[in-house]
């Protein structure tokens, strides 16, 4: 296809909100931030969510936060540059928040997207 068509469609798929956005797909490891870890986070009370959320998402390396359902109440998403920087975080930061009662943390060993609408570096 010629660039113009491919532009057209690409402003065809726009419109419709099919495509709604656009990413960059980084190699985080590549930027010294090679351990990824998730953190399932149980509070005193669920009426501190927000809260809880606003805090989590100002400390370093945390990516993402998402509120679940299960034995959590909260899952932290974070990439790190290695275990010396994850325990502070944990030590220094995450474990000081008042409305923190208790959490597990898990490092990631692998990861693969089988959306394959999503790909990351790993998958190629």
């Amino acid at each position: 296809m010629s660039p113009g068509a491919i532009g057209e469609r690409l402003e065809r798929l726009r419109a419709r909100e099919i495509l709604v956005g656009y990413t960059v797909d980084v190699d985080l490891a590549r930027l010294g931030l090679g351990l990824e870890v998730l953190v399932g986070v149980r509070l005193h009370s669920r009426g501190s969510i927000e809260r809880t959320i606003g805090m989590l998402s100002t400390l370093p390396g945390v990516i993402r936060v998402s509120v679940i359902t299960g034995r959590w109440d909260l899952l932290v998403h974070m990439r790190v540059s290695g275990h010396q920087k994850l325990a502070a975080t944990l030590l220094d930061d995450m474990w000081n928040l008042e409305d923190i009662r208790d959490s597990e943390t898990m490092m990631v060993l692998d990861s693969r997207s089988l959306d394959p609408l999503e790909s990351t570096s790993r998958d190629r």
